[in-house]
């Protein structure tokens, strides 16, 4: 059973999270994010290209809003450090490497949810 969105202010995020659809979602790219992470926690060679973990936030972004998409970006983030990195480098530089991932993450999330209002308009007029 779908939720009507009549309500888009501050409570439009809690109410989107009853439907089942959306639920689904959320289980399916926390497993992509959960499957990255064990892949790059037993991986001689982790995972860095940045795309695989930009797919669940430009989903969200686009699919649900760009609060999701920063939510998403946040875990991509956490599940992109690969486990011997923590003891190779120092402490400054896995801060460094988090906010810059984070900013990659959060800047396709802000583009995304722009291109949809850019094309949400543009099928109005």
């Amino acid at each position: 059973m779908a939720i009507p969105r009549v309500n888009q202010g501050r409570y439009a995020m809690r109410l989107r999270c009853l439907e089942s659809s959306f639920v689904t979602h959320i289980l399916f790219f926390l497993a992509w994010l959960v499957g990255l992470a064990i892949y790059n926690f037993h991986a001689e060679n982790p995972l860095l290209f940045v795309l695989p973990y930009m797919v669940p936030v430009v989903f969200f972004a686009w699919f649900h809003s760009a609060a999701w998409g920063f939510l998403f970006a946040a875990i991509a983030t956490l599940s992109a450090i690969p486990a011997e990195y923590i003891s190779t480098h120092t402490h400054s530089e896995l801060i460094y490497a988090g906010i810059t991932t984070y900013a990659q993450l959060t800047g396709a999330a802000i583009g995304m949810s722009l291109a949809r209002r850019v094309v949400k308009n543009r099928n109005h007029t």
